[in-house]
């Protein structure tokens, strides 16, 4: 009977979330890069990526800090835009997304988007009926609409985002 009031109250914590962990901070874990697009791998610093266009004009698009608070870890987002990229002969505009300092997705915005998705097309990329495709282990990638109605193509690593979505859920 007392095993079986246990198991009752365990399983109640566990369902409230009294007894469940605080989050990881994302980019934390050690993992292995993968390679998103442009040469760049995910984990990478914006250092790191900065190098890698420094022939390229650089803005910064958002730099937002969040300190930890409470049971969650710090949640630092960085966007860098360089200009004057060029990929499969389409030129463009590419958006880097760091959490914590760790390179987690890409974003192209070709001057030509169409001729871009058929290039991408033509070296092999495969999208399935809801635009996405997946190059690699651990990598998704979509073709999309910005909120300023400018297309790009994005690649993300998946092992990041979800780390990024389960902060969202337990600190937001």
């Amino acid at each position: 009977m007392i095993l079986r009031r246990l198991l009752i109250l365990g399983f109640l914590t566990i369902a409230s979330g009294c007894g469940k962990l605080s989050v990881v901070e994302p980019g934390r874990i050690e993992r292995t890069p993968a390679t998103l697009r442009f040469g760049l791998t995910s984990y990478l610093s914006p250092a790191d990526v900065h190098r890698a266009f420094i022939n390229n004009p650089k803005a910064i698009v958002e730099d937002y800090p969040a300190p930890p608070r409470g049971s969650c870890p710090r949640f630092d987002v960085l966007t860098l835009s360089f200009s004057g990229v060029q990929d499969l002969n389409n030129l463009g505009e590419i958006n880097v997304s760091f959490i914590n300092g760790k390179l987690h997705s890409v974003h192209f915005f070709p001057n030509d988007p169409d001729a871009y998705l058929s290039a991408l097309a033509q070296s092999g990329f495969t999208f399935d009926s809801k635009g996405e495709f997946h190059p690699s282990s651990h990598v998704r990638g979509w073709a999309y609409t910005s909120h300023d109605g400018r297309r790009y193509i994005a690649w993300e690593d998946e092992r990041l985002r979800d780390e990024i979505n389960d902060w969202i859920i337990d600190c937001s």
